[in-house]
């Protein structure tokens, strides 16, 4: 069973961009979305989004999909 809790920090990688945010992928368990709000800069702009393959350092703010097999959870930078 997967060991995580809010609060947690990871390092992933960008593995797709949306105009709302940008998932990362934090290991085979597990990945999340850090949405536009929570990229640690207010009023970014698309442009100035993470990009594909760009390591991030990311902190667990939610878990509102955990299960045992996978889990999509909500992060920011940090």
């Amino acid at each position: 069973m997967l060991e995580i809790q809010i609060g947690d920090v990871f390092k992933g990688v960008v593995f797709q961009v949306e105009p709302y945010g940008v998932y990362v992928d934090i290991n085979k368990d597990f990945y999340g979305i850090v949405l536009a709000p929570y990229m640690g800069k207010e009023d970014i702009k698309l442009e100035e989004y993470p990009k594909i393959g760009e390591n991030l350092r990311v902190e667990i703010i939610d878990l509102p999909n955990y299960s045992d097999e996978f889990t999509y959870v909500s992060l920011k930078v940090v």
